[in-house]
């Protein structure tokens, strides 16, 4: 039976496999539910900021109205 090679990087599959997995652990503490409503509440804040800027320079631009 021939001898069976192993892929590229084999010898460091422990390696990768934690570090997969502490990737895995980062991704779902990146999408909880209290990480999702802060960045729902900053893209709320984004918007609001930018729609109250528009307002201004509406209101104190003449040319406009």
């Amino acid at each position: 039976m021939p001898d069976q090679q192993n892929a590229p990087g084999f010898e460091h599959s422990e390696f990768y496999q934690d570090s997969a997995q502490a990737s895995y652990e980062r991704h779902d503490e990146r999408y909880s539910r209290a990480n999702q409503l802060r960045d729902w509440l900053i893209l709320f804040a984004i918007g609001a900021v930018h729609f109250i800027w528009m307002l201004i320079v509406f209101l104190f631009e003449p040319g406009i109205r």
